[in-house]
């Protein structure tokens, strides 16, 4: 098991997509808090600093690199878990079939 993924470079583009192949390889997720990262900073399975914050990277960093094995090992499988049941592919598209079809059907009334 891999400890896990940090995300710091000034290019903020692609953090979510970065952070949901790390979160499915079961490992914890330290980033700056860009973007739209804030969807994953409520499920408590990423440490989330402030943009530019070096101080609060590093809290981030020991909160997790402090965990004893069984606690990163739980903070693994609840990041899995959470990519399968929500970040997977087949998820994101019925999720978008779904939104779309609701807003057919509203256009059609």
């Amino acid at each position: 098991m891999g400890l896990l993924g940090v995300l710091f470079e000034e290019d903020s583009a692609s953090y979510s997509q970065k952070i949901a192949q790390y979160l499915s390889c079961g490992l914890p997720v330290v980033a700056w808090n860009v973007a739209d990262n804030g969807f994953i900073g409520k499920e408590n399975i990423v440490g989330l600093a402030a943009p530019g914050d070096k101080a609060d990277l590093l809290a981030q960093l020991e909160r997790i690199l402090k965990m004893d094995d069984g606690a990163r090992k739980d903070l693994s499988q609840r990041a899995r878990k959470y990519a399968e049941e929500c970040l997977s592919i087949g998820n994101l598209t019925a999720r978008r079939i779904d939104i779309w079809q609701s807003a057919i059907n509203d256009n059609s009334k």
